[in-house]
């Protein structure tokens, strides 16, 4: 059997490493950093800096949400001091004393520019399809007052139901871990669900007409 294709790559590897003056030695110390970082299962990027090059390789590794324990129960409240509850099942999502099909949650926070930017069009969302969707916002991050939060809410014209309940970093992570996001995963995080079953979710700010084109589709 030939295999000259490949002994002549292997020639060239082979030369290009005599002509970097790389070492045996070096090789294989490269070779048993990256068995190490393979091992490595709770980190995000590992840096290795290898002699006689100086040379410094990150590798990133995703580190998922960790697993939920199903059911779980959440209440939600916003400043007006309107209640609801949340169950968390593991084929869907209960929305309670809410009568649309269609619910837009939104994990967001207010000294993000992505969630500001986002929030006056999911507002006018809620205004023009109060019928068929309910707007959600779960309020993360945040040290506003009561007194600030209505503030803020006046100040880009907010009328939609956003929680500020104590747990709603909990929840915000428990969804997370069911769509098995990483863990620094992107907001503002937008997760549509129809009848209580999820449909999708869009990380980070997304243009209007892609959340319009969705819930047309699903109305």
């Amino acid at each position: 059997m030939v295999i000259s294709g490949c002994e002549d790559e292997s020639s060239k590897r082979i030369k290009a490493l005599k002509s970097d003056n790389i070492s045996n030695t070096t090789t294989q110390k490269s070779l048993s950093n990256l068995k190490k970082i393979e091992e490595i299962q709770s980190v995000e990027s590992v840096k290795i800096e290898s002699e006689p090059l100086r040379s410094t390789i990150i590798i990133q590794k995703r580190v998922q949400m960790p697993k939920p324990k199903l059911p779980a129960h959440f209440i939600i409240q916003d400043v007006d001091k309107r209640v609801s509850k949340i169950d968390i099942l593991k084929d869907r999502v209960l929305f309670h004393k809410i009568k649309q099909r269609i619910v837009l949650l939104t994990i967001f926070s207010d000294n993000s520019p992505p969630c500001r930017g986002m929030l006056p069009y999911l507002n006018d969302l809620q205004k023009r399809e109060k019928k068929s969707i309910f707007v959600i916002g779960i309020l993360v991050n945040s040290q506003m007052s009561e007194k600030g939060l209505r503030e803020f809410m006046k100040r880009y014209g907010l009328s939609f139901f956003i929680s500020t309940y104590k747990t709603n970093r909990k929840l915000a992570d428990t969804l997370a871990g069911v769509l098995e996001l990483p863990k620094n995963y992107k907001i503002p995080l937008t997760i549509i669900y129809k009848n209580g079953k999820y449909i999708i979710h869009l990380s980070g700010a997304s243009p209007p007409e892609m959340i319009q084109n969705i819930i047309d589709q699903l109305k």
